[in-house]
């Protein structure tokens, strides 16, 4: 929860240079969750993990007169005043090695996918497998879906008639 009420919640995906080594790509994460603790904000989480990391960029970036078509993606959920917000995107547009970046102010804390999954009990896991598990097994619902003709195409007309032959 909030540790003080004025703090709010924020996300930060950056795309930062490919190139370079693993050490380096790890170097430019920490940069980033410096900036956060600098300015008096706590990094809740970051991740380049699946399904982040190294992605194919949707057209090229000219970033230091190359054109870039490959991206590491970084995801960051961080907790910070709104007066440090300034100073963070300051530093991000300083850093040479990010690309590009976003900044999203939350309504709510946010909630990861992998507490949601610990947190619950289990069985509404369980209840969708069986209910999935028994509508494969109904003969009743494949018979719904069997029972609709296949539209018929110029091909399938042809092959019919070439089998009559």
């Amino acid at each position: 929860m909030r540790s003080d009420s004025s703090a709010r919640f924020y996300e930060l995906m950056s795309i930062s240079v490919p190139d370079g080594t693993p050490e380096e790509l790890i170097e430019t994460a920490e940069a980033v969750a410096g900036y956060v603790t600098g300015a008096g904000g706590e990094v809740l989480r970051s991740s380049s993990d699946s399904p982040w990391g190294r992605r194919r960029l949707a057209y090229p970036i000219r970033h230091n007169s190359a054109d870039l078509r490959d991206g590491f993606y970084t995801l960051y959920h961080f907790q910070i005043q709104p007066e440090g917000i300034a100073e963070i995107e300051r530093e991000i547009l300083l850093n040479e090695r990010i690309i590009r970046h976003m900044l999203l102010q939350l309504d709510d804390e946010p909630v990861f996918a992998e507490e949601e999954e610990t947190e619950g009990d289990g069985e509404s896991a369980e209840g969708t497998e069986s209910t999935d598990a028994t509508s494969a097994n109904d003969p009743s619902a494949e018979a719904v879906v069997s029972s609709e003709p296949a539209p018929a195409t110029s091909e399938s007309v042809e092959g019919a008639a070439s089998e009559e032959e």
